[in-house]
C-alpha cells in the first residue's frame, strides 16, 4: 500500500473491548470552541492525561520517537495487533494527544522520556488528528450500513465545520472532501474489530470487512513497519 496524498500517517489498532456511550468533544481555535466527533478533538489528551495520573503508569512514549520517522513516507502505514490489556488504546490516546493541533498537550509529555529525543518538538501539536473509536456506535444501530453511514456522516460534519469552503460543493466521496481541505492528516483508528461481534453483521459483511483488514495487515507487514513485535514497543 503507497502512502496516500494528504496522509502522514495512519495508526490501525485492532482490539475488542467494551461499548462506550456516545461522547462529543471540542477544540479550540481563533474562532473558538467548535464542537467535534473525531477532527482534533481534546479526547485523547483527557483519556491519556487520567492514564497518567495514576499510581502505577508505564513510560512508553518512545513510540513517538519510532513514529516519528514514519511520517511523510512511503511506511506511514502502521498496524499496532496485541492481546487485550496491552496498552494499545493508551497509546492511541498518547499519540492523538501528542499529534494534535487541536490543543496545547506538551505539559502531558515534558516528563515523559519522549521529550529528550530529537524530533519530540517537530512534531508536538502540529497535525490535523482524526481520531476514531470504532467501538462507539449510534443508539440503536441495527446494521452494519447505519453504523459505517454514521461514522462517515461525522466525519463530514466535521470537515465542513473546519472548512467552510467545502459548503460550497457538493461531495458523493469522503476522500475527495479530504483532498478538497488541502492539508494533510494522521488518522488513528481504535477498536477496529469491535463490529465483528455485533448481532446485526451478516457473514457476507464480517467476511468483507476482515479482506479489508487482511489486505491493509498484508500491506503493512510488506511495508516492514507493523508495530508491537516486541513488548516493550507497544
Amino acid at each position: 500500500m503507497r502512502s496516500e496524498e494528504g496522509i502522514t500517517l495512519f495508526l490501525f489498532v485492532i482490539r475488542y473491548a467494551k461499548i462506550y456511550s456516545e461522547q462529543r468533544y471540542f477544540i479550540v481555535g481563533k474562532a473558538g470552541m467548535k464542537t467535534m466527533n473525531y477532527l482534533n478533538t481534546n479526547a485523547p489528551a483527557i483519556h491519556f492525561r487520567k492514564t497518567i495520573n495514576c499510581d502505577i503508569y508505564i513510560d512508553k512514549s518512545l513510540l513517538i520517537d519510532k513514529l516519528n520517522l514514519l511520517i511523510g513516507t512511503g511506511k506511514c502505514y502502521v498496524c499496532v495487533t496485541r492481546p487485550r490489556r496491552f496498552g494499545k488504546t493508551i497509546n492511541a490516546n498518547m499519540l492523538g494527544a501528542y499529534y494534535t493541533k487541536g490543543l496545547q498537550s506538551e505539559e502531558l509529555f515534558t516528563e515523559l522520556k519522549i521529550a529528550t529525543k530529537e524530533s519530540y518538538k517537530k512534531y508536538l501539536n502540529q497535525h490535523n488528528v482524526i481520531y476514531v473509536d470504532f467501538s462507539r456506535m449510534p443508539d440503536f444501530c441495527e446494521s452494519y450500513k447505519e453504523y459505517i453511514v454514521n461514522i462517515v456522516d461525522m466525519l463530514k460534519e466535521d470537515l465542513l465545520q473546519c472548512y467552510p469552503k467545502l459548503q460550497n460543493k457538493k461531495y458523493s466521496m469522503l476522500s475527495k472532501m479530504f483532498q478538497d481541505t488541502g492539508d494533510s492528516f494522521i488518522f488513528i483508528l481504535d477498536e477496529w474489530d469491535s463490529i465483528f461481534y455485533k448481532e446485526f453483521m451478516t457473514k457476507k459483511e464480517i467476511k468483507a470487512v476482515k479482506k479489508e483488514a487482511n489486505e491493509f495487515l498484508e500491506a503493512a507487514k510488506a511495508n516492514g513497519n507493523k508495530i508491537g513485535k516486541h513488548g516493550n514497543q507497544d
